[in-house]
């Protein structure tokens, strides 16, 4: 394809500058042709031929929500759900079609703990402005699912997946259940295991828990938590298991223990981190529903290894952290 505007020469070099490229990332052939008004220059052969790269532009993603959705009834066992995500170019003075930045959101269940492939992948479409929605249906079913952007393969754009949120699906049922999504800023106490990343200090949660049914003691559901690291890893913390821990219901506040597993993963491949993290870690998580929008709701959360060491803490029981984004609901009484 032609590029750039015929030049009139009367001798010297020829150059064309601040041309925008709008070709896919790759490699192409260039060649500049030569035309003469002039007979003695007629026959002259065209330019020597040389490859262009080119390359994907330098982009951050990031994830906007929800972080909470409920299902149609209090039956339904999935809900529809409409992602968001922003893309943000690089400030390097190139600026890029961002609709051509192809993304995907990539969704792992909470019984998921290796991540090593999504249980759900839902696409997407970019608008002109950055600003990033799911096409089709996005259906999930009732859990924590852990939320990550990421970029494909034949997108014009590259960069680092999306620091990981939850999204937590739940049913609005009326008898005595606890349940919340949304984000903190992460105090990263002691920097325990590692201090939380200066570029984003949120520590993102999500989790559905309740009596099972028959019992006033016995809990189940699920719990998720993550953050970055100043490492630049993203720490995965999931529920897997309800030994040695319960749950209970106060009034507006309520709080839950059990066991989980920790995920270490490297975000510019994708992939767990070998040696970092494992099972049998313990936690406790405890509430407050100050009522809806859930602006002033709190959220705290401590981490022990399997040998009963600190392993993470986000504020603590009697000083809870008061929600920067989402919603907790705990419903304390049952209707009949």
């Amino acid at each position: 394809n032609p590029v750039g505007s015929p030049q009139t020469l009367s001798g010297g070099s020829a150059s064309l500058s601040n041309q925008p490229v709008t070709q896919a990332p790759g490699v192409y052939s260039v060649n500049a042709l030569y035309i003469s008004n002039s007979p003695n220059w007629n026959n002259s052969a065209s330019g020597a031929q040389n490859n262009l790269t080119v390359t994907k532009e330098n982009a951050t993603l990031g994830y906007t929500g929800p972080y909470f959705a409920a299902t149609s009834s209090a039956t339904a066992t999935s809900a529809n759900v409409t992602l968001n995500a922003l893309v943000t170019q690089a400030a390097d003075g190139n600026t890029g079609n961002l609709t051509n930045a192809k993304v995907e959101f990539a969704l792992y269940k909470s019984t998921n703990l290796t991540m090593a492939t999504p249980d759900k992948v839902c696409d997407a479409s970019v608008a002109t402005n950055g600003v990033v929605t799911s096409t089709g249906t996005c259906s999930l079913e009732l859990d924590s699912w852990t939320v990550v952007v990421r970029f494909k393969s034949e997108s014009y754009f590259n960069g680092p997946q999306s620091d990981p949120a939850v999204l937590t699906v739940y049913q609005p049922t009326t008898d005595k259940f606890l349940t919340g999504g949304g984000w903190i800023v992460d105090p990263s106490t002691n920097n325990l295991p590692v201090a939380i990343s200066s570029a984003n200090k949120h520590g993102n949660f999500g989790f559905t828990v309740r009596y099972k049914k028959g019992s006033t003691t016995v809990p189940q559901g699920q719990s998720v938590y993550v953050f970055r690291g100043a490492d630049g890893y993203d720490y995965i913390v999931k529920s897997n298991a309800w030994t040695g821990g319960a749950l209970a219901f106060p009034t507006t506040t309520a709080g839950f223990s059990g066991k989980a597993n920790v995920t270490v993963i490297n975000p510019a491949t994708g992939l767990a981190v070998t040696g970092l993290g494992g099972g049998n870690y313990s936690y406790r998580v405890d509430a407050t529903d100050n009522g809806s929008p859930g602006m002033t709701d709190k959220y705290t959360l401590s981490i022990y290894t399997p040998t009963g060491v600190l392993y993470h803490q986000a504020g603590t029981t009697a000083s809870q952290i008061t929600l920067g984004g989402g919603n907790i609901v705990v419903h304390s009484t049952t209707t009949k």
